[in-house]
């Protein structure tokens, strides 16, 4: 199941159903047990914050209903489009798992530098006005390239749980006013896109050199990063399945 969806009036996806807090994973789960009347657990290929948008989101399910794919995909769109898109919803081989089948995730970050907000993108931005180094947060970006250990850039996941991951990608582009961030790597860690792209808006604006970065992934200490950029201007804009696990 393919899914878009805007995160500004959701929890993202939690990793435990709570009846009080309104989530995309926990509509989702109760429009498909309606439909399907049986449990359901949805696996999804990353969960998001609050705030947080998909265009690409994946998740799986398993039923033995004989309601078709394309039943299924009109029930939900009935119910919740335009909020939350299925896109496209299909059989899965066996064995297939949303999350685990996935061997790269890709997100874009968008920053607004205009002196004035835009009140029409401002759901999917980061207002933050004022120029910023296009060419020294480039730099900073491809010291991360790589298999490291990101420790300093994300919400720690606990003791025993790893913080290696391979970011793939770290490309940045100005677009008018707008500063766009696009990361690929094999799975992210908590806030780790967020924190990595505060990082480089720091180094963008003079308040860090381009090589601190570097040095901050080193050092392994969350707090020698900055706080995480608002949730709002992130995106997960695709999750790739298959062998192709380099970005082309």
């Amino acid at each position: 199941m393919d899914l878009a969806y805007d995160g500004t009036d959701f929890r993202g996806w939690a990793a435990q159903r709570d009846p009080t807090v309104r989530t995309v994973q926990g509509v989702l789960t109760e429009a498909l047990e309606e439909l399907l009347r049986e449990p359901v657990a949805i696996v999804v290929a990353g969960r998001t914050d609050a705030g947080v948008h998909a265009r690409g989101q994946v998740a799986s399910f398993t039923t033995p209903s004989s309601r078709t794919p394309e039943q299924i995909e009109a029930f939900l769109n009935g119910r919740f489009a335009p909020e939350i898109a299925v896109r496209s919803l299909a059989e899965a081989p066996n064995g297939f798992d949303a999350r685990f089948s996935a061997t790269a995730r890709e997100y874009r970050y968008v920053v607004d530098t205009a002196e004035a907000p835009d009140p029409f993108t401002g759901r999917f931005t980061w207002h933050r006005p004022g120029r910023l180094r296009i060419e020294a947060m480039r730099r900073a970006a491809a010291s991360l390239v790589g298999e490291h250990d990101f420790t300093s850039f994300c919400k720690h996941p606990g003791s025993g749980r790893a913080t290696t991951r391979h970011l793939q990608r770290f490309a940045i582009r100005r677009v008018g006013d707008r500063i766009e961030f696009a990361l690929r790597a094999n799975a992210f860690l908590h806030q780790m896109v967020r924190i990595l792209v505060a990082t480089l808006v720091k180094v963008g604006d003079g308040g860090m050199q381009p090589n601190e970065p570097a040095e901050i992934l080193a050092l392994r200490d969350r707090a020698k990063a900055p706080r995480a950029a608002p949730p709002q201007g992130l995106t997960l804009e695709r999750v790739v399945y298959g062998r192709r696990a380099e970005y082309r």
